[in-house]
């Protein structure tokens, strides 16, 4: 379990890390679906090369490939897709903390479907994790906020806890991760390289320095980051990780004090505690049902 929950705090991190390079290489003019398209192509060829280095077969039957290439594009690109349209119209707090629903919406979903037992701690967790965001975002309660945007943001909430759900119960479980991480990343792909044909919008950074942060950053860290929590989700199960993965907000905060200088607030302070309680509740109750 510790080597699962260690995997998503690692994918957490770089999942923190990654849209501040996003950011970076849409100001350079590249436009958001097609950073999508080069980022998740890239995982795709990051995943077949780790599939040949461990003397894996790239093939999969027809029903499994179909389903991880539905998974990668909704669960992956989707999610991607409706916080960069989201953040366009909606400040970037309410984004991030209606996003971050989906670990209530995972252990909603757990426990209606697939029976799971809804324990004191998780409800518990739950709380506290919709309480530390809104410290975190610092949302005004008497600001409009555009309709579109808010839908937005609770579809990527939804899309990405689909992605968490079907890891740890669509039936996919018995490939290897980095199989698993190479349709699912063509899926995202091919969906949003051929919106960007259709908008006419492929078209790589103009400076060096956006091209490498593309592709260190945006490829290569969305590589390692999925390949993570998929491991982790595998070993730890769709609850543990999705509150376990609320380490991201937690992440960006700490790299905008230190890189951008923000000013950390007794609210956001408080609202990272909670959120880290959280996540120490959730494993607690995981560590008791085993």
């Amino acid at each position: 379990m510790l080597i699962g929950i260690l995997c998503i705090s690692a994918a957490s991190l770089l999942f923190g890390l990654i849209p501040s390079v996003n950011k970076y290489v849409l100001l350079s003019g590249t436009h958001s679906e097609c950073i999508i398209f080069f980022a998740h192509g890239m995982v795709a060829m990051g995943a077949a090369f780790l599939t040949l280095l461990g003397k894996k077969s790239i093939r999969v039957p027809i029903k499994q490939a179909a389903k991880l290439l539905f998974l990668g594009a909704v669960g992956m690109g989707a999610t991607s897709f409706f916080i960069n349209r989201a953040a366009e119209t909606i400040p970037v707090g309410i984004v991030t903390t209606l996003h971050f629903l989906y670990p209530t919406i995972v252990s909603l979903v757990m426990v209606l479907i697939f029976h799971q037992k809804l324990s004191f701690l998780n409800t518990v967790s739950m709380v506290l994790s919709i309480g530390g965001m809104l410290f975190i975002t610092n949302i005004n309660p008497g600001e409009a906020w555009n309709q579109l945007g808010i839908l937005a943001a609770l579809c990527s909430s939804c899309t990405y806890a689909f992605y968490i759900i079907c890891n740890d119960r669509g039936g996919i479980n018995s490939l290897p991760l980095s199989v698993k991480l190479f349709y699912s990343a063509l899926g995202s792909s091919a969906v949003f390289g051929l919106l960007s044909l259709r908008n006419g919008s492929v078209q790589l950074p103009h400076s060096t320095a956006a091209l490498l942060a593309l592709i260190l950053g945006s490829g290569l860290g969305s590589l390692v980051a999925f390949y993570f929590i998929t491991a982790g989700i595998q070993r730890v199960g769709a609850t543990t990780a999705a509150f376990t993965n609320m380490l991201e907000p937690v992440a960006s905060v700490i790299f905008s004090t230190i890189y951008f200088h923000d000013v950390l607030t007794p609210g956001t302070a408080l609202g990272m505690c909670m959120i880290l309680l959280s996540i120490f509740f959730i494993a607690v109750d995981r560590a008791k049902q085993r």
